[in-house]
């Protein structure tokens, strides 16, 4: 939290691209959508459900996810999560031998998502 607002940040590396899931609508939602996010949301209560029930899950773990949870109906509600998604992408150079040399990327990509 930050300022009263909820910041998650999504980081992809290499040469990865933004994905999707199934939404609440059993259509495909792309990555830092709406219906993406509420799929997340979902998937949390959901686990929470099961870590209730769950012996073997701390009582200090589901504390935690039930905080993440409480955070996530919330802020998505009073429409203050700041949604963010960071890309550095995998680069190939040749060195003086002609051999490839793997490395990162210079320059980081960072896109805000909207809700």
């Amino acid at each position: 939290m930050h300022n009263g607002r909820l910041i998650i940040v999504e980081a992809k590396g290499g040469n990865s691209t933004w994905g999707s899931r199934i939404d609440l609508k059993d259509k495909r939602a792309e990555q830092g959508s709406k219906s993406y996010m509420e799929k997340v949301i979902d998937n949390y209560q959901k686990q929470l459900e099961i870590a209730k029930k769950d012996v073997n899950f701390s009582v200090d773990d589901l504390a935690k996810l039930k905080a993440t949870v409480k955070a996530l109906e919330e802020n998505y509600n009073k429409g203050t999560i700041d949604y963010y998604g960071i890309k550095q992408k995998a680069k190939q150079t040749i060195d003086v031998n002609g051999e490839p040399v793997y490395g990162i990327s210079d320059s980081i990509d960072v896109v805000k998502f909207e809700l």
